[in-house]
């Protein structure tokens, strides 16, 4: 009985180890559930929200490095001061053009907004985004921040309005690079309108539930979405 007994210590000791490694397996994958598939809650009011971070995304901005990246200063020299390009765009398009257009940016939000859920079923959103004689790469970077930063099921479409630019590499070059991105589509005014009537050009064309304006040389930060298209969308709505 004895030799029964210490031949079946060793099975035990195994089947200790097995167990808990399968709880130490089991503790990371609701860690990862948590993130990836996302808790989802009831609130009060019996709206389900969840939280549309998406960590994957957070994880590789904050391991990019570069000119630039997370948000930092581009060190310049004397002679990388080109004044011509800062009076043609308001900002400097030299430094603009040497920085990725898919660049990290620091999340700046106030710690408690990093916590907050917002409703499961959210409406999609049309991006209307206008401009004029615009930098290449700043709007390009507008672009692929919106694109890169935003839960696709929430982004109907990206409508460029073009104020009749007359920069070349806004024509047949703007068209054939949005050709990769199936989403966007460029609309052109036949004369200059302004930044009103162009809007409201791209408004017009919208499809999206709710329409959003922005910038042309602006970059969409971490889950800026989702707080936004989380309000009262019971009535027509322009953000």
């Amino acid at each position: 009985q004895r030799e029964r007994v210490e031949q079946l210590l060793p099975m035990k000791t195994r089947s200790h180890r097995s167990l808990w490694w399968f709880l130490l397996f089991f503790s990371v994958f609701l860690q990862r559930l948590n993130e990836i598939k996302k808790v989802a809650q009831v609130g009060p009011d019996g709206v389900w929200r969840t939280d549309w971070h998406d960590y994957e995304v957070m994880r590789r901005d904050a391991a990019r490095i570069g000119n630039g990246e997370q948000g930092k200063p581009f060190p310049l020299t004397e002679t990388d001061r080109v004044d011509q390009a800062y009076r043609e765009n308001g900002f400097n398009i030299y430094v603009s053009d040497r920085i990725s257009l898919n660049r990290s940016l620091p999340d700046i939000r106030h710690p408690n907004c990093k916590q907050r859920l917002y409703a499961e079923k959210l409406p999609n959103t049309s991006i209307i985004i206008p401009f004029h004689n615009e930098g290449w790469s700043s709007l390009l970077r507008t672009v692929h921040s919106v694109l890169n930063r935003s839960p696709p099921q929430l982004i109907a479409e990206v409508i460029l309005v073009d104020d009749f630019s007359d920069k070349e590499h806004l024509k047949v070059a703007l068209e054939e690079y949005m050709k990769r991105m199936p989403k966007v589509r460029i609309l052109r005014t036949k004369k200059r309108e302004g930044l009103i009537r162009t809007r409201l050009l791209g408004a017009a064309a919208a499809k999206g539930e709710v329409i959003t304006f922005l910038d042309s040389h602006c970059e969409a930060n971490v889950n800026w979405l989702p707080p936004l298209l989380g309000e009262d969308h019971t009535r027509p709505c322009f953000l």
